[in-house]
């Protein structure tokens, strides 16, 4: 046997190759919001509960947020079609009169 096949046989972690694996733990909105509570306040102890009711109250201002927003990109889209369909009307009107 030559000192290769030893070499092998002494450290068969040679035969594997290495591949470095990296693990991305995906951290949602609450547990960053914990994190920053708990960052800005580190003086005090907050306990979980009042984690859950920050992270609550700020999911249904959002929630409310966004129900305002949308209803009122609707308004303006129906006060514009309607107001175009006016003046669509108006320019009609006035070509049928002449």
């Amino acid at each position: 046997m030559d000192n290769t096949h030893l070499r092998m046989i002494a450290n068969p972690h040679r035969l594997v190759k290495t591949t470095n694996v990296t693990t991305r733990k995906d951290t949602g909105f609450k547990t960053n919001l914990q994190k920053i509570i708990s960052t800005e306040y580190k003086d005090i102890y907050i306990h979980s509960d009042m984690h859950e009711k920050i992270h609550t109250h700020i999911t249904d201002l959002m929630k409310e947020y966004i129900c305002e927003i949308v209803a009122a990109e609707t308004i303006d889209t129906i006060i514009s079609k309607t107001l175009r369909e006016i003046h669509i009307q108006h320019i009609q009107h006035i070509q049928d009169i002449t």
